[in-house]
């Protein structure tokens, strides 16, 4: 409604409006002169032959068409209904020819009709004509905008080879202006003013001859640059070549680019060729010709490259390529042992024997990848071959091997069996079914923690832990595994981590199954601890005899020789003198007997302890045979048991009876280290030394039982020994005992 009232609105305050409307008051009174009070005009009776009522009704055109003119067919309209409101009332009922007066009433408001129709007819048709004018000039400025907008160069000639237009990117290349280029023959602006285009170089010639466009690739000396350029046909209504349209394209990075390629391929060891998008060899590099024993001059423009590889003409895998080939037609030829490149779209690879190559043929890699314009189409195909007979060989060795190392493990005596990361069993021999008394199908359903006790399971943790973090392991170790009986078997076991592409996958086991070795060797420690024992008792019990008979029966002797060697006048001075030397020699006798009977077991070990005894062992040494000699002591002291003070005091008593008779020695020391849970002694000197055999156990060949003696009473107490000597550095022997 509002806006219906603006448009009155503004109709209203329009001028001509109100010059229609004067109009038709003069139509009005023309046409009811004796009906208005002031009497009206008087119009002549006829003219043009009109009568004078024809002329009033005719005059009504006139602000009839002018409505129509003015405000379209709605003012039209309008006013036709105007007109027929003036009309009507004078031929009904005043007109004295009534059907006359309709008759010229309907021709003027037909004619009326028939002209706003005409002028609307018309208002549209300029309507359409500014509408498509407007679109053509957008459509124009578009194409215009597109046209200058090309980074490619664009050119319209015409069939005289005169430029008619060229985009922003040609001027900006030729460094001219519009005017400068417009109407200039094409070959002249190109390649400069009096320069001529070859027949055979002219795509506008390729495109007149074959009415369809035409393309070839130039080198421009004048720009020092390649372009590629397509000529595209313009035809008039009877088909003829009127026009063309060249777009030139600045190739000059691709075609230094294919330059490099060249060089790149051809300097490359890898065996390489390239086809174009016609299956033509383009290039064909060193390596391939040493491979194949083709000279590129023999192949390099041919479509022949199957012969390098076949006996017969088949396509080779850049063939497929070009041809967009789908898998399975690739697969038909290749037989399953192609697949898609993982790392370029669109590429192949497959690995095959070729029998025609070198002698008994060779095993090649294939890989070839398209190569693609700058829109995305494949242009060609390059196809790069390696050989890889000796890696084939190499694989066939390894799976050789492989199949080697399955029989010797599942033939080898000792337990073998791989697990995962969480503990999963993937694999076990035979031994392993043997020793644990699971079958295979059990073992490989099953984890390491129905093998393995639960103090086996914690050190088989800390192993992996060990393992994981790259930490040293002391192997093989001791381990307790659990049969399907529920026995316990002792193992000695080594764990070695297992890599995947350079990632801990899992863990390998080989077990060595000691149980009755163990249990043998707990009887052979527990019979030596009771010859040990025994011999101590012996000892203590030779001390004891050598102490409380034979010692006092000596010293009883030297008294009655004191007594009777005391009555100088009833024995003659040589007798006298034979008596004194028995004396004295008794006397030695005596103190050697006590020595020995100390060394068999001293007293101070069974009343004060191990360390008063090893303090009277060690002064004994500096005493007796002037070994300067330190004792150390370290950590919290405190008493064992009578059996481990024993053990460790014979080890440092041998020990330092080795200083005093083979070391040549000035200076020992022994030092004894208190730990929460083992004790440590350990004895060196500065002497001559000696050098040690590969293996402890070989002591006793060499003659060196008191090493071999103290090694063994270390393990009696579950401990080791370690020795160490160099010749001229001294010797070391370290003793660690739990206790």
């Amino acid at each position: 409604m509002v806006l219906y009232l603006n448009t009155l609105l503004r109709v209203v305050r329009n001028p001509r409006f109100w010059l229609v409307v004067a109009l038709f008051v003069m139509g009005i009174i023309l046409h009811y002169p004796q009906q208005l009070p002031f009497g009206g005009l008087e119009p002549p009776p006829s003219f043009l032959g009109l009568s004078r009522h024809a002329i009033e009704r005719v005059y009504l055109l006139v602000p009839i068409i002018y409505a129509g003119f003015t405000f379209g067919i709605k003012g039209g309209i309008a006013s036709l209904a105007v007109a027929l409101g003036i009309l009507l009332p004078r031929a009904i009922l005043i007109s004295p020819s009534p059907a006359d007066a309709l008759v010229e009433s309907s021709g003027v408001i037909a004619i009326g009709t028939v002209v706003n129709l005409l002028f609307h007819r018309h208002r549209k048709e300029q309507e359409r004509i500014r509408v498509a004018n407007t679109l053509l000039k957008a459509e124009e400025a578009k194409w215009r905008s597109s046209f200058n907008a090309l980074e490619d160069i664009m050119l319209i000639i015409d069939r005289a080879y005169n430029i008619e237009n060229i985009n922003d990117s040609g001027l900006a290349l030729l460094g001219k202006s519009r005017d400068e280029v417009i109407g200039k023959k094409c070959y002249e602006i190109i390649r400069g003013i009096g320069m001529e285009c070859p027949q055979e170089e002219c795509p506008c010639r390729q495109t007149w001859e074959t009415k369809q466009v035409g393309s070839l690739d130039r080198y421009e000396a004048r720009f020092d640059r390649y372009f590629s350029i397509k000529s595209s046909p313009i035809f008039d209504e009877n088909g003829e070549v009127v026009k063309f349209v060249d777009l030139m394209r600045d190739i000059t990075g691709l075609k230094r680019a294919e330059e490099m390629l060249a060089k790149i391929i051809d300097g490359s060891s890898i065996s390489s060729f390239v086809i174009d998008r016609n299956h033509k060899v383009t290039h064909w590099n060193t390596a391939v010709e040493a491979l194949t024993g083709i000279k590129r001059e023999a192949i390099v423009g041919t479509d022949e490259q199957w012969r390098a590889f076949y006996a017969e003409k088949r396509p080779v895998m850049a063939d497929f390529i070009v041809d967009g080939a789908s898998v399975d037609e690739i697969e038909g030829y290749y037989q399953g042992k192609c697949q898609k490149s993982s790392l370029i779209e669109g590429a192949y690879e497959v690995e095959d024997y070729n029998p025609s190559l070198g002698r008994g043929g060779k095993w090649l890699q294939v890989a070839a990848s398209p190569i693609k314009d700058v829109s995305g189409e494949i242009i060609g195909a390059i196809e790069t071959l390696q050989d890889i007979t000796e890696r084939k060989r190499a694989e066939r060795a390894l799976q050789e091997s492989e199949e080697s190392h399955r029989e010797l493990f599942e033939a080898a005596l000792d337990a073998i069996w791989v697990h995962d990361l969480k503990g999963n069993i993937l694999k076990a021999n035979k031994a392993t079914q043997k020793l644990t008394g699971f079958s295979a199908a059990e073992l490989a359903r099953g984890n390491v923690k129905t093998i393995l006790s639960d103090e086996g399971l914690r050190l088989a943790k800390e192993v992996r832990r060990k393992l994981i973090r790259g930490e040293a392991v002391a192997q093989p170790y001791e381990q307790h595994l659990i049969r399907k009986d529920g026995t316990e078997a002792t193992l000695m076991l080594t764990t070695s981590p297992i890599f995947s592409n350079g990632r801990l996958t899992a863990f390998q086991n080989m077990a060595r199954d000691i149980t009755e070795a163990k249990r043998m060797q707990e009887n052979l420690r527990y019979y030596l601890r009771e010859i040990t024992r025994a011999q101590e008792e012996e000892r203590r019990r030779i001390a004891r005899e050598l102490h409380d008979s034979t010692i006092q029966t000596l010293i009883a002797l030297l008294h009655q020789l004191e007594s009777l060697l005391g009555d100088k006048a009833a024995l003659p001075v040589r007798e006298a003198k034979a008596l004194w030397g028995f004396y004295e020699e008794i006397r030695d006798v005596v103190r050697e007997v006590r020595r020995f009977s100390r060394d068999l077991r001293p007293s101070i070990l069974d009343d004060l302890g191990l360390l008063p005894a090893l303090e009277w062992l060690t002064g004994e040494l500096t005493r007796e045979y002037g070994v300067e000699t330190n004792l150390e002591v370290a950590g919290s002291e405190r008493r064992f048991s009578t059996e481990a003070e024993l053990i460790l005091f014979r080890i440092v008593q041998e020990a330092l009876r080795n200083i005093a008779k083979h070391a040549q020695a000035t200076r020992a020391e022994v030092k004894v280290e208190f730990d929460k849970h083992k004790v440590r002694a350990t004895i060196s000197d500065d002497g001559i030394g000696f050098e040690l055999p590969e293996n402890l156990g070989d002591l006793v060949q060499a003659g060196k039982l008191g090493l071999t003696g103290m090694q063994e009473r270390a393990q009696l107490l579950g401990g080791s020994l370690k020795l160490k000597s160099e010749a001229g550095k001294g010797t070391t022997v370290v003793a660690n005992v739990p206790i």
